[in-house]
């Protein structure tokens, strides 16, 4: 959230998930590293966890469709670029 307020962006809703990074991660991360597992970076974990699982279902349940657009408004196009010189 400290981004928005960096940028005077308006809030509407604050959640805290600091319990959840905690159980998901950090202790995870430590119980990996004391067993000597090898486990994906904290910072992909996290992503996977809570940024796009836990806080996309938040997101929902408050009535936010994070969903993509289920349309394409037209095909992409790679064309290669004019030779210069």
């Amino acid at each position: 959230m400290r981004a928005g307020l960096r940028q005077d962006l308006e809030c509407h809703t604050t959640v805290d998930f600091t319990e959840t990074f905690k159980e998901k991660i950090i202790i995870i991360s430590s119980e990996d590293y004391l067993t000597e597992q090898h486990s994906p970076i904290r910072n992909v974990r996290c992503n996977r966890k809570i940024k796009w699982g836990e806080m996309l279902r938040e997101a929902n349940s408050l009535g936010n469709d994070m969903s993509p657009p289920k349309t394409m408004p037209a095909p992409w196009l790679m064309n290669r670029a004019a030779d210069v010189g």
